[in-house]
């Protein structure tokens, strides 16, 4: 028999449990989000401008107070999300909403231009004092030339995604960019029908419309001139445009990391699991499939989203490429 158990802990208040609880987190979305619902009995109290912490069950929160929200099954807790609380809703009862460490990242802002510098040297002048740290598996991309005018680290991170054209996500504190697949992190396994709860938006296909393609990956230097890296095949044709100056190699790579989203076969979509086996993203998902034994491989987790109350608990597992 499972029993429901959750431990939230805000800033240096004691950990108290939710009544319910839902999280999100994707590898196309450095933003992490969360909500937590308070049981009434953690309701706000403030006299004036005086916390006092002798008040037995009622305890003062902030908009952005740190969160780590744990849970699991028969006290075997697990941490799904770490951030900050962006917003009280004075609701019964009462709702925190959370952000992960993208957070503070809204409030610095950078003035300067880089020259024959690197992914890592932006990173190093952007997390300074943040308490972000940088995962060791983060491509050191050498940057020719970027420059920045009062741009926030939310921007520079988008400018990252967007115009670098590469993945940017948070493991809670940790701050991964590189190329879709490359930070490892293990593996968990699905066996449809016996610990998943849901697999019916789960698609499998056999054949993608750009299953043969060649990706051009055009850069337009600052004379004018285009740079144009080109993959291997003979099929459909995308264009991918690189706007960063950056070396040819690490173009060539890029465009490599594109072709292998658009060409992998197999499954695709979502699947319903339990709150174990624990999930996250970046994970190899390896998926055996009884009735059809062709569709069982390992495949990219590209986003989970949980869910927890009294009722149970829930994670839906985004399921990305192949990775057989």
């Amino acid at each position: 028999m499972f029993w429901m158990c959750s431990k939230i802990t805000v800033g240096s208040l004691p950990p108290f449990y939710c009544t319910s609880a839902k999280w999100k987190r994707s590898v196309d979305n450095y933003a992490d989000s969360a909500t937590v619902t308070v049981p009434a009995l953690y309701f706000l109290k403030k006299s004036g401008n005086i916390y006092n912490p002798k008040v037995v069950g009622t305890y003062l929160f902030a908009e952005g107070m740190p969160i780590q929200i744990e849970l699991g099954y028969n006290g075997n807790l697990v941490t799904r999300f770490k951030g900050f609380i962006k917003r009280i809703n004075y609701a019964a009862p009462l709702e925190l909403e959370c952000e992960g460490y993208s957070y503070p990242l809204q409030k610095i802002y950078i003035n300067k231009t880089y020259t024959n510098s690197s992914v890592k040297k932006i990173l190093t002048d952007l997390l300074q004092g943040t308490g972000i740290s940088i995962s060791s598996d983060t491509a050191d991309v050498p940057i020719n030339e970027a420059v920045f005018k009062n741009a926030s680290g939310v921007q520079i991170l988008e400018w990252l995604k967007k115009k670098c054209l590469l993945t940017v996500y948070f493991n809670f504190n940790e701050i991964y960019v590189g190329l879709r697949a490359t930070e490892p992190k293990g593996s968990v396994d699905f066996h449809i029908g016996w610990n998943t709860v849901n697999a019916n938006d789960l698609l499998f296909s056999g054949y993608k419309e750009f299953s043969t393609v060649r990706i051009n990956g055009v850069y337009r230097k600052s004379n004018g001139d285009l740079n144009v890296t080109t993959t291997d095949g003979n099929g459909s044709v995308k264009t991918i445009h690189l706007d960063v100056d950056m070396t040819t190699a690490w173009q060539q790579k890029i465009i490599n990391d594109r072709k292998l989203i658009y060409t992998s076969m197999g499954y695709t979509g979502k699947l319903t699991a339990f709150l174990e086996p624990y999930t996250d993203i970046g994970m190899t998902a390896k998926i055996t499939d009884d009735k059809y034994p062709e569709r069982s491989g390992s495949y990219f987790v590209e986003s989970v989203e949980g869910s927890f109350s009294n009722r149970g608990g829930r994670q839906i597992v985004g399921i990305g490429f192949s990775l057989n």
